[in-house]
């Protein structure tokens, strides 16, 4: 590499690849554990087995792929986030304001 270039600044810096494999598993693992035992819970309080638990699987896989991506690519998560909250800051300004006529 020659001394002139410089290199891209690497996502989740402090982690190694083994650390950073073990917290994706664990992200992984905990939304699918975490919806199956909701779902589970479901189905036995209102006796629909397995309509729940198959439900709330498919939703701890996806919940669990959102957390792998946000971790993945923090950057277009803060800009995800940033454009929310400000999309919900121009909604809470646009209703307090009183509208003509009506007071």
């Amino acid at each position: 590499m020659k001394e002139t270039e410089t290199q891209a600044p690497q996502k989740n810096s402090g982690l190694s690849g083994g650390q950073l494999a073990v917290r994706l598993a664990t992200e992984m693992g905990s939304a699918v554990l975490v919806a199956c035992g909701i779902g589970y819970w479901l189905d036995e309080t209102l006796d629909t087995t397995p309509w729940f638990i198959a439900l709330f699987s498919f939703l701890g896989f996806a919940a669990g792929m959102l957390n792998v991506y946000r971790m993945a690519n923090p950057d277009k998560a803060r800009q995800f986030s940033a454009s929310a909250d400000d999309e919900t800051s121009a909604t809470e300004k646009s209703s307090d304001t009183p509208k003509s006529g009506t007071e």
